[in-house]
């Protein structure tokens, strides 16, 4: 009789073993999928297509960066002006960097840029192309402090507007270095003009 019991009591508590391993099983393989769902909705989300304003702000962004590079390169190599020569200097190594962010954001959001971007066409590059000296240095000064005004709007805006989280926080950390491109821009902006006076 004793004998029995102790074997009753073995198969009792090897059934209960048995069960406790698999509900710790069980709860690894829930884990494990929803570990897997996290990340699969992760991917969707970041992969997620942008609305219309999106767009056409990121649009807008990478147009910037390649307007300001382009007219930075020129600038660049045809002041004399240290300041000048300086500040564009800045805003084509700024312009270059934020581009790239640009265009790998776009390309997630299924917006893919070609790799070879092309220069942006505009008045801008035209008018500076045909100065030189202190002309060109002031038009140059003044269109940048003008530009960095409106763009820092824009960025405002779309910081309470954005939709995606992504745009959302490319654009905040992205304000700061317009504002100090426009700092920059309005200090050289005054300097010139008091050099032209004591001339």
């Amino acid at each position: 009789m004793r004998l029995n019991m102790r074997f009753f009591a073995a198969g009792t508590l090897g059934a209960t073993l048995l069960l406790v391993g698999s509900g710790c099983q069980q709860s690894d393989q829930n884990v494990q999928a929803a570990r897997e769902t996290a990340t699969d909705t992760g991917d969707h989300t970041n992969k997620a297509v942008l609305n219309d304003a999106d767009k056409t702000f990121m649009k807008k962004a990478e147009e910037g960066d390649i307007k300001e590079r382009d007219l930075g390169r020129v600038v660049a190599e045809k002041t004399r002006n240290k300041d000048v020569k300086d500040y564009a200097q800045m805003l084509v190594d700024d312009h270059t960097k934020d581009l790239r962010k640009v265009v790998d954001l776009m390309d997630q959001k299924g917006m893919p840029q070609p790799k070879d971007l092309p220069k942006v066409n505009n008045e801008a590059l035209d008018k500076l192309n045909g100065m030189s000296g202190a002309a060109l240095d002031r038009e140059f000064i003044n269109m940048m402090v003008e530009d960095h005004q409106k763009d820092i709007a824009d960025y405002r805006n779309e910081v309470n507007a954005a939709q995606d989280e992504d745009v959302k926080y490319y654009t905040m950390h992205t304000l700061p270095t317009l504002q100090e491109h426009l700092k920059k821009a309005q200090e050289v902006q005054d300097k010139l003009l008091t050099e032209s006076k004591t001339r």
